[in-house]
């Protein structure tokens, strides 16, 4: 049963750090391309897009915590 808790939790720790990286590319891209088109559909949709991966990013912790009890 360890084995497989351990599993989970480097599954759950990857799965995070690449929501990470997804997060801080979106907020990057979605402000260059509002810079350059001037509008303001990009910022919008990358803040949507964002909030989205923080709620994931949120979740999965959240699981995780719950698994180590």
């Amino acid at each position: 049963m360890s084995n497989k808790n351990s599993l989970n939790n480097n599954i759950i720790n990857i799965v995070v750090s690449v929501l990470w990286l997804v997060f801080i590319c979106i907020m990057i891209s979605s402000i260059i391309i509002w810079e350059k088109t001037s509008d303001l559909i990009y910022i919008l949709s990358g803040v949507i897009g964002a909030l989205g991966i923080l709620f994931n990013i949120y979740l999965l912790s959240k699981e995780k915590s719950r698994k180590n009890e």
